[in-house]
């Protein structure tokens, strides 16, 4: 009931057909041992085969990294449908074959699509022998038609970069349009620069056509400084890929005005005229100097500027410039010059100053640096203005006590008065003198100057004046302390001690104290050679102090006299009275001399039966009650008919007692007791009413009637 054609079967055996065959006029006739029947109805069909070939494969779109495919999908045997593609490509030497996973009529090479997976191709790879071959369960078919192309890459680096014009303020480039794949065409350019070391954003030029710019006119680029370095110019095209590589470098400077002038200085001076003169400046040449421009002050007054030009590297200065003539010694100052180029004017130069020549300024700071006793050193400065000529000498004026004096020296900044310097020599001055109105005037070739220094006045150095207020500080029993107040001038000098001069026993002592004493002790060991003590109560006479300094010792004060101090002398004339039977009473007259020191008391003495006593006695009073309680210790109460000898009073002062018995003493006496025994009681007469008695008076009456 059925046969397969190229099954292999029947006799002789039906060979394989191959794919795709068209097996046409197919009959069959039964065959019996009569022989064949007549055929049947004729067939035709065809066996299955691979798909038909791709014809219209193209490449549609690039990118940087991938390419479009697409194709029309041929036609297939439905009893053997197509199921997919097989890609294949070639990149450099390797041949890459990927199948799409579905019927399709395109596809993306790098796009990471189809087994195993298209990887992304690098910028501006070139992909040939590009085929695609439909796919079924038969096979595959026969290659499509081949394509090649490449991915798309970035713009050609700009090579011819150039600066076309530089202003103060901008920069005009110029550049080629480089030639770039029309598939990926150039949408613009991106611009990088540096401004004084400051990189400056890119700037985006959006335009595909541009072949200039200028950096600093604007459009995202704002206005250049003058003399601003640019440097890092590079100019890159931009496309849908991306960014160029970077162009060539160049650099610029933005053009400024010309540099300052710093070696300006003053040439040739005349009574009325000032050159100055200049080395001109390297300009830039794209903007070279064009002409000077010369600015200056006359006394003070700024002028008009003066254009010179561009040639001169000097210029006379006169009145009016040009004009007439300045007047001698015209001060001109703030003298400066500038160029002008096409930017505009250069800063200011170097300043200087001149003067037509004229008589000289006058000298400064005139001052006494060094004084002795019979010089006085003069020191100056300079004038600050010479009048422009050299100064040949300085006059010196001054007064010495009234006397004038005119003195001229060669030296540039001092004088010694008074040590036979100068013309005519100045005379050697003497101690203390008073030198005033001391004035220098500049002398120069043109004269002596109009104008003297400030005067200024000195002295030269003199002993020390007089101490002051010399006295008596305290006196005492060896010493005496003078004191004083030292001198209103010192001549001029530090004070270096002071002499003490006195005299007692015949001898003159003179003591060198300390610069800085203001007293000493007489007697005391101190100063050189020390001062020896001085016996008590003795007269120290013509006692004076003078300062010394290193030119003389100064004028001695006036003397004084003075005593040191003794115990009082003797005490007046002692009495005793009012006796009483347990007490004396005792007067005295003061000493006749106090020793130099007020009496603070005084010392009584005595005896009582043998018994020595003393007791001290306010020096208020000159007179004591023995046994009335009073002195120190106190007098205590004497026993009747006591006899109190060798009664002394000495006056006393701070230096002691007196030394000297006073007068009509020592003295005694006894105090009041009862009379003694009446001696020999007889009866005398024997009358008739009475008997009269007799007898001799007691041998003692007590002290008392």
């Amino acid at each position: 009931p059925g046969f397969a054609i190229g099954g292999s079967g029947g006799q002789p055996s039906s060979q394989t057909l191959p794919l795709g065959a068209n097996v046409t006029a197919i009959t069959v006739s039964a065959v019996n041992s009569a022989g064949v029947a007549l055929p049947s109805n004729i067939v035709a069909t065809t066996t299955l085969g691979v798909p038909a070939m791709v014809s219209d494969l193209v490449h549609t779109t690039e990118t940087a990294s991938t390419v479009v495919l697409n194709w029309t999908v041929p036609w297939s045997d439905p009893r053997a449908p197509i199921t997919s593609f097989e890609v294949r490509y070639t990149v450099g030497s390797l041949v890459h074959t990927t199948v799409t996973e579905s019927v399709t009529s395109g596809f993306v090479i790098g796009g990471n699509g189809g087994s195993p997976p298209s990887e992304p191709l690098a910028r501006g790879t070139i992909v040939s022998d590009i085929n695609v071959r439909a796919v079924n369960r038969l096979g595959v078919a026969l290659k499509s038609n081949t394509v090649v192309t490449s991915t798309l890459e970035l713009p050609p680096a700009v090579t011819d970069l150039e600066l076309v014009t530089v202003t103060a303020t901008s920069v005009l480039l110029n550049w080629t349009v480089p030639k770039s794949d029309l598939r990926a065409p150039i949408l613009g350019y991106q611009l990088r620069y540096t401004v004084n070391g400051i990189s400056h954003p890119p700037v985006f030029l959006n335009s595909s056509v541009l072949s200039q710019f200028r950096i600093g006119g604007g459009n995202a680029s704002e206005a250049l400084p003058r003399g601003a370095n640019i440097t890092n110019i590079d100019l890159r095209a931009v496309n849908l890929v991306g960014v160029a590589s970077k162009s060539n470098d160049i650099f610029t400077t933005t053009l400024q005005v010309p540099p300052a002038i710093t070696s300006l200085r003053v040439g040739r001076v005349t009574p009325s005229t000032v050159e100055v003169l200049w080395s001109p400046p390297l300009d830039d040449v794209r903007a070279p100097v064009v002409n000077f421009e010369v600015r200056y002050s006359v006394n003070g007054v700024s002028q008009p500027p003066v254009v010179v030009g561009a040639g001169n590297t000097s210029f006379t200065l006169r009145e009016g410039s040009p004009g007439a003539p300045f007047a001698e010694g015209t001060v001109i100052s703030d003298i400066d010059v500038r160029g002008t180029n096409s930017v505009g004017t250069a800063a200011i130069s170097n300043v200087v100053a001149a003067a037509t020549l004229s008589r000289p300024g006058p000298p400064r700071l005139v001052r006494f640096t060094q004084v002795t006793a019979t010089t006085l050193q003069l020191e100056w400065t300079p004038p600050l203005f010479d009048g422009g000529s050299d100064i040949t000498e300085f006059v010196v004026n001054f007064t010495v006590n009234g006397q004038k004096f005119v003195v001229r020296t060669n030296s540039t900044a001092s004088l010694l008065l008074g040590s036979g310097a100068g013309s005519p020599p100045s005379q050697k001055l003497p101690w203390g003198a008073n030198v005033t109105a001391v004035t220098v005037v500049a002398v120069n070739s043109v004269g002596l100057g109009l104008n003297h220094s400030v005067a200024v006045s000195g002295r030269t150095h003199s002993p020390p004046a007089s101490v002051r207020q010399l006295a008596w500080l305290d006196i005492d029993a060896t010493t005496l302390t003078l004191q004083w107040l030292e001198p209103v001038f010192n001549g001029g000098l530090p004070i270096t001690g002071y002499d003490v001069t006195y005299t007692w026993g015949g001898m003159i002592y003179t003591i060198r104290v300390a610069p800085n004493a203001s007293s000493f002790v007489l007697g005391g060991g101190g100063g050189d050679p020390p001062s020896s003590p001085i016996p008590s109560g003795t007269a120290v006479t013509d006692v004076t102090a003078r300062a010394i300094n290193d030119v003389a010792p100064g004028v001695s004060a006036p003397p004084l006299t003075a005593r040191t101090l003794a115990p009082p002398g003797a005490v007046g004339t002692l009495i005793v009275s009012n006796r009483t039977a347990t007490t004396l009473g005792l007067t005295w007259t003061r000493p006749s001399t106090d020793g130099g020191a007020p009496v603070i008391g005084y010392r009584v003495t005595y005896t009582v039966d043998g018994t020595p006593m003393s007791v001290l006695i306010d020096a208020s009073r000159t007179e004591l009650i023995f046994g009335g309680g009073r002195g120190s210790p106190p007098s205590e109460a004497l026993p009747w008919g006591a006899h109190v000898t060798d009664i002394n009073v000495f006056a006393v002062n701070r230096v002691g007692g007196s030394t000297q018995a006073p007068v009509g003493g020592p003295v005694s006496a006894m105090t009041l007791a009862p009379p003694g025994p009446v001696q020999t009681v007889v009866v005398t007469n024997i009358f008739e009413t009475s008997v009269l008695i007799g007898w001799a008076v007691p041998f003692s009456n007590g002290g008392a009637p």
